[in-house]
């Protein structure tokens, strides 16, 4: 963890098992608890719920088991929503 108490995660790349491939897992993992971290984002504000869905669906699928934290952001021109 870092100095004011929050997880370090770590890219889930080399800590997939065989069989694994890109998009089938959360994009993090937690060094420093049983949890994984999946990051998404939009450009198109209607598909956010539908994202956010779908990646809390991956995120959980996660080959590990462990507990799941999912950002999706919308982005345009006039701001964003998280």
């Amino acid at each position: 963890m870092d100095q004011i108490g929050r997880p370090d995660f770590i890219a889930m790349d080399s800590s997939l098992p065989i069989g694994y491939t890109y998009g089938d897992r959360a994009d993090y993992r937690s060094l420093d608890l049983p949890s994984v971290l999946e990051i998404s984002g939009t450009e198109t504000a209607s598909e956010l719920a539908r994202r956010h869905r779908e990646k809390v669906a991956q995120a959980l699928e996660n080959p590990f088991g462990l507990d799941a934290y999912v950002v999706v952001c919308a982005f345009s021109s006039s701001g964003h929503h998280i």
